[in-house]
């Protein structure tokens, strides 16, 4: 795999410049484009290029219908080039710490679980797709990492753990494509998959983000 992080790619882009984007990219040797479904920077609030938002009144079980057609016509245009697309459905903001712009949007196991069946089902037949859960964002808080640190001192609470909803989306993907790659992309820093939750069934591949964080 030799990716390219576009995060904001169906976000900030049009058709003409994505297509100019992922062609060259494909002529540069990379085969996998990571974009974000649930943009970080405003991406339920703030419309696309079409002028589009993910959600009618700011609520997952209201999917707009025309952006996650903008989302499978963005898959298939990195089909035709070669290229795998590693998806994350959402930003961790939108789910777990309330760090980043948000909204928090799914809070409860049961939301979540409906996002990922919408998902699934939508693009079930694409064959080029990576599931990337975590948006930045640790499943849980390990103790004695800086994380904890972090944690408190923004107030929250160092015990949580949000493992219980990534889960129920990553299983409502492989109950609708029993055959789905799913990883997961934590937070910065030293706190690989394989510490926090390399015991997940639904975990395929381990992952670290190594760029920037606090480990």
């Amino acid at each position: 795999m030799l990716g390219d992080t576009a995060w904001e790619l169906a976000h900030r882009l049009d058709f003409r410049e994505i297509q100019h984007y992922l062609k060259t990219r494909s002529q540069q040797g990379f085969n996998m484009i990571w974009f974000n479904l649930l943009a970080e920077f405003d991406g339920l609030i703030e419309p696309d290029r079409n002028g589009q938002v993910p959600f009618h009144n700011l609520d997952p079980d209201q999917p707009n219908e025309k952006y996650f057609d903008w989302i499978e016509t963005i898959i298939d245009e990195a089909a035709s080039h070669g290229l795998y697309c590693g998806i994350l459905p959402t930003w961790g903001d939108k789910l777990t710490a309330p760090w980043g712009t948000g909204p928090k949007v799914f809070s409860d196991t049961q939301k979540i679980s409906r996002y990922g069946s919408y998902l699934a089902k939508r693009y079930k037949n694409a064959s080029n797709i990576l599931w990337v859960l975590g948006g930045d964002r640790p499943a849980r808080i390990a103790k004695g990492t800086w994380m904890e640190g972090y944690a408190k001192n923004l107030g929250i609470d160092p015990a949580s753990d949000w493992t219980p909803l990534w889960r129920a989306i990553a299983e409502a993907i492989n109950q609708e494509i029993p055959s789905a790659l799913l990883t997961y992309h934590p937070q910065g820093g030293g706190d690989s998959t394989s510490t926090l939750i390399h015991n997940e069934n639904w975990l395929h591949m381990n992952a670290l983000q190594s760029g920037h964080g606090g480990g």
